[in-house]
């Protein structure tokens, strides 16, 4: 009988020689799912390891056996029982054309799943489930370590019918979780490919606390889509390989009294695909009386004195915490050598150009520039130039003293006989401000109304607004937090 195993391992060697040497032609051609690759380590890995030789003889022998029966399975010989290949769907690889879903960018921005860099993190997973004439297929996924990244394709073989967003019905039948443990925040965007076709890029939040290890496994489904019924079950592995010495977590445990509760900045967590701010607050009488994080305003600049953008701020009550992060650009803060925080209460939760008490207003055809103009609490501005090439108009201004970045927030041109309300008023949006030399760089752009730019033009205004009466500074509140 000692013989019988040896002569078994000599006839699954063949086996696999045999099966790889029928396919030596095409090997090169055949490309195998991440998928097929991930069932195959699950099943190595649950192998039991004894430590006698007869024990690790049979493990051996287990694992070509595996293999024997994965080889088969991935070339052809028999059935595979997860979903399949989207490598086998022409129809979806003819528009990719090898290309990453999150290369069809709906806005040229440089953050969530419009960022440019996230193509070089994804991997591939091409899991594809058709039910009822619509295939959703699982294109490619990116795990950064604060958040989850997955590019679909949504086909249909008849046009999907859209709800009032213009966006095909796909996320109310929609669940997911990170082994066992369900999700709930995050972002989405669509991308539409034709009548019959669209992208869905949705990035996913998840604490950098350490409780989700570098490796788990996401589980996705969908029950509906465009009305359409059926049951996209989707199972698959997410590592963050991909971002391997390239993410950096700064601790910082930055405690503030505010009110009757505890606030922590935690930690700052950093990659090439999303940068946070992580805090948690405690109520210290637990009298459920939270803090709520809308009433006040982190205001982050840069060791320039740079405002850093907030793409997205979220929060979250659990029993006697309450979570809050914020989101910035990583090209913004990543670069930056530090960074200061400092915590102002407000009372008022949206300031618009209407809602202020006290205005600056700054007549450009009649003044000389630069003009400073300093406000109650906050600091000056000062506008230096403004200019008007074809249908864009670009204002330049610096800020300097404490707080003064809120300055930059609500400016407006205006033609003088105009009110600040009025439509034919236009608001330089702060977001998309660049940053050089200690100077702010913000234009606006005319192209489909240059009837406003010529009416505004005729007797400009720049409209500033001073914040001084809505924030409060907490005092002590100043943490700095060094990058590099």
């Amino acid at each position: 009988m000692g013989r019988l195993f040896p002569m078994k391992d000599k006839l699954i060697d063949e086996y696999i020689k045999h099966e790889l040497d029928k396919y030596k032609e095409s090997i090169d051609n055949v490309e195998v799912s991440s998928i097929f690759h991930d069932k195959l380590e699950d099943s190595l890995a649950n192998l039991p390891d004894k430590q006698n030789n007869n024990t690790t003889n049979k493990k051996s022998r287990n694992k070509k056996l595996i293999i024997a029966a994965s080889i088969a399975i991935a070339l052809g010989v028999g059935t595979l029982s997860l979903p399949v290949l989207a490598k086998n769907i022409p129809i979806i690889n003819s528009f990719l054309q090898g290309k990453s879903i999150f290369e069809f960018q709906k806005r040229e921005t440089n953050f969530g799943t419009d960022n440019p860099n996230l193509k070089e993190y994804t991997t591939k997973v091409n899991q594809s489930l058709t039910f009822n004439g619509v295939t959703i297929t699982v294109e490619e996924v990116a795990w950064d370590g604060n958040k989850v990244f997955i590019g679909y394709i949504i086909k249909g073989e008849k046009n999907l019918l859209l709800n009032s967003l213009g966006e095909p019905d796909v996320l109310s039948g929609y669940t997911n979780s990170i082994n066992g443990k369900m999700l709930n925040s995050g972002g989405y965007s669509f991308e539409k490919i034709d009548d019959k076709t669209y992208l869905l890029k949705e990035d996913i939040n998840i604490s950098n606390d350490g409780k989700i290890p570098d490796k788990f496994r996401f589980y996705a489904k969908f029950t509906e889509v465009s009305g359409v019924k059926g049951n996209w079950e989707f199972d698959f592995i997410v590592s963050q390989k991909n971002f391997k010495n390239q993410c950096k977590t700064i601790k910082i445990n930055k405690k503030h009294k505010v009110d009757n509760n505890k606030l922590v900045i935690r930690r700052l967590s950093l990659t090439p695909v999303s940068s946070l701010l992580e805090m948690t607050a405690t109520n210290a009488t637990k009298d459920n009386n939270h803090i709520s994080f809308n009433n006040y305003e982190f205001l982050i600049t840069n060791e320039n004195g740079q405002l850093l953008n907030k793409i997205r701020e979220g929060y979250r009550t659990e029993e006697n915490d309450t979570y809050g992060r914020i989101e910035f650009i990583p090209d913004e803060i990543n670069n930056s050598e530090k960074i200061n925080i400092e915590i102002l209460k407000k009372n008022i939760d949206i300031l618009r150009p209407e809602n202020y008490k006290t205005t600056y207003e700054i007549p450009l055809n009649n003044e000389t520039l630069p003009k400073k103009i300093t406000t109650k609490k906050f600091g000056n501005i000062t506008i230096n130039r403004f200019e008007v090439k074809d249908d864009l108009l670009t204002l330049y201004f610096s800020v300097e003293g404490n707080y003064s970045g809120l300055l930059t927030q609500n400016i407006l041109i205006k033609n003088k006989n105009d009110d600040s309300t009025s439509d034919k008023a236009a608001l330089f949006r702060q977001f998309i401000a660049e940053y050089n030399n200690k100077e702010y760089k913000n234009s606006i752009d005319f192209k489909n109304s240059k009837d406003k730019l010529n009416h505004i033009l005729k007797d400009p205004i720049i409209v500033i607004p001073d914040p001084s009466p809505y924030y409060e500074p907490l005092k002590g509140s100043e943490t700095e937090v060094k990058i590099k």
